[in-house]
């Protein structure tokens, strides 16, 4: 009787273990942070959905991520990729300041060479976008 305790107890830990990992998967699908006009300061919005990031990440220490920094059209080629470039900087930043670790962090810029929406609705090509990798 105490085997088979034993064995319910550890199916049932490795099939919630399973779960949790399933779980944060589909938590780090194409997170988007997006920022105001000009900015590369993340607020409240885009701490919440990096929290899901980092609980991802937590779980599968095998993952890397890549963060891609996007902008609208206003301003020159330079002005944007560099814009693009702080705001996939500040990602990275806030996740290593919530203990994910640098090596698993990619950056790269797009400036506004990559627009979400083709239209004109600038905010939602201000983000930062991050994308699981595999390491």
């Amino acid at each position: 009787m105490r085997n088979f305790v034993i064995l319910i107890l550890l199916s049932f830990t490795s099939a919630c273990a399973q779960h949790r990992v399933q779980s944060a998967q589909t938590l780090l699908a194409d997170q988007e942070v997006r920022f105001a006009f000009g900015s590369a300061k993340i607020n409240g919005e885009g701490k919440a959905v990096l929290k899901n990031g980092i609980e991802f990440l937590k779980v599968d220490l095998n993952k890397a991520v890549i963060i891609e920094g996007h902008t609208d059209k206003v301003g020159s080629d330079k002005s944007n990729l560099d814009l693009g470039d702080k705001r996939a900087r500040a990602v990275k930043a806030f996740l290593i300041a919530c203990g994910i670790e640098g090596e698993r962090i990619t950056t790269v810029t797009y400036g506004e060479s990559e627009p979400k929406k083709q239209l004109n609705n600038y905010r939602e090509n201000r983000r930062a976008l991050l994308k699981d990798l595999a390491k």
